[in-house]
């Protein structure tokens, strides 16, 4: 599957997504800022041959739902609309 098909199906879903790139100045086209949180952190890279001076990179996390932190309170099937069951 290409980059733009993924992207465009990932936008149009109701699934909570959390996709882990490099980041790359085409990301921000393919999943704009206003639906999808992005988290950056800088790690060294585990994938070099030898143990000397270890290459950082920095990794990004996509994802499309709130921050932890945010409470999303799921409607009950069995609360009334005052908030009563």
């Amino acid at each position: 599957m290409c980059s733009l098909t993924a992207a465009t199906l990932l936008n149009d879903t109701s699934a909570l997504v959390a996709l882990s790139y490099y980041p790359h100045p085409l990301l921000d086209g393919l999943y704009p800022a206003s639906k999808w949180r992005r988290v950056t952190w800088e790690t060294v890279k585990h994938s070099q041959r030898g143990s000397e001076m270890r290459e950082r990179a920095t990794e990004m996390l996509l994802c499309n739902y709130p921050a932890p932190g945010v409470t999303i309170t799921p409607a009950s099937l069995w609360m009334e609309e005052g908030g009563t069951l």
